[in-house]
């Protein structure tokens, strides 16, 4: 898959509303002018970063964090959806909600498939994390519907 660049431009087949009105031919060939919908331009947003104990954040990536919340000890495996100012906003599946954190707030944070070492050698853990579940270290269980 090709990505365009910021001012990159292509013509879409189709409208853009998704009715088809041609095809391209089987050997790649272009569709014609009256195949052609209007030019999309993409633009590169902006990542936002942010270091928590020696380790880069970026928005949009995952990770598995372990943060306080209120009195709490938790450990979930997210996605970081924004970097505030000194905060984090972050959810550990696409359906839930998401959770705001001060960044001073985030303890641990554990990058490109490293395992903490509180959960080697418990697969189980590591999957219900991975499945959005939370486990919550102060009570050494994992939560149930009290996210």
């Amino acid at each position: 898959m090709k990505v365009l660049g910021k001012d990159a431009v292509f013509d879409r087949v189709g409208s853009p509303y998704g009715k088809c009105v041609g095809e391209v031919g089987a050997d790649g060939s272009c569709a014609t002018v009256d195949q052609r919908s209007i030019p999309y331009y993409f633009e590169e947003k902006e990542e936002k970063q942010c270091e928590i104990n020696e380790l880069t954040l970026t928005e949009g990536k995952v990770y598995i964090l372990r943060f306080r919340n209120n009195e709490t000890i938790k450990w979930a495996h997210v996605k970081v959806d924004e970097i505030g100012e000194g905060t984090l906003t972050f959810r550990t599946g696409a359906n839930y909600a998401p959770i705001t954190a001060c960044q001073g707030d985030v303890l641990e944070v554990y990058a490109g498939g490293e395992i903490p070492k509180v959960f080697d050698g418990d697969p189980d853990a590591i999957e219900r994390l991975y499945r959005g579940e939370m486990y919550l270290e102060t009570e050494k269980r994992f939560a149930e519907g009290d996210r």
